[in-house]
């Protein structure tokens, strides 16, 4: 698990329209703030992203077919 926030509107109003389960790359400062224990007993990390970018497949999408029109 990764915890992600966002200050740019752009990017907020983006992640915010994302149902559950799409896919989606992020770009930003990943950053391992701290430690936790599992049920087991596993020392897990806590991870947070400053996130200042993502890409859904609707991107990768549009701009494939912004390329194909070039042709």
């Amino acid at each position: 698990m990764v915890n992600g926030i966002a200050f740019n509107s752009n990017v907020v109003q983006q992640l915010l329209a994302l149902g559950e389960g799409d896919a989606v790359a992020l770009s930003g400062e990943l950053e391992i703030s701290r430690t936790w224990t599992d049920r087991e007993g596993n020392v897990r990390p806590s991870i947070n992203m400053k996130i200042f970018a993502l890409l859904t497949e609707y991107h990768v999408k549009r701009k494939r077919e912004a390329m194909a029109e070039k042709d």
